[in-house]
C-alpha cells in the first residue's frame, strides 16, 4: 500500500470526525501529512509516527478553527449594528 493509502487509512480509522470532512478536504489532510512524513522518515513511516503526523496537524486546524471563530466572533459584537441607527430615516 502507499504512503498516501497508509495515512488515509489511519486518519480515517483512529479520527472519527475526519470521516466527515469531504474527499477534497480530507485528500488535503493526508497530502500535507504525507509530506511530513517524507520529510522525516520516509516511505517506510512506523504506524505511530504517522499517527503523531495526523495528531499534530488535526491540532493545528483545531486551533486555527477556534482562533478564525473567536476572531469573526469578536469581529461581529465590534461591529454590531446600533438599532438607533437602524431606525433613523434618510
Amino acid at each position: 500500500m502507499s504512503l498516501y493509502g497508509r495515512i488515509e487509512e489511519v486518519a480515517v480509522r483512529d479520527f472519527e470526525f475526519l470521516r466527515m470532512l469531504s474527499k477534497d478536504s480530507l485528500g488535503r489532510v493526508v497530502s500535507k501529512v504525507e509530506r511530513t512524513v517524507m520529510d522525516f522518515e520516509g516511505v517506510e513511516a512506523r504506524e505511530g509516527f504517522i499517527y503523531q503526523c495526523i495528531m499534530e496537524e488535526v491540532a493545528h486546524l483545531t486551533s486555527k478553527g477556534l482562533l478564525l471563530e473567536q476572531q469573526w466572533h469578536n469581529t461581529k459584537i465590534k461591529f454590531k449594528p446600533n438599532e438607533k441607527n437602524l431606525n433613523k430615516k434618510k
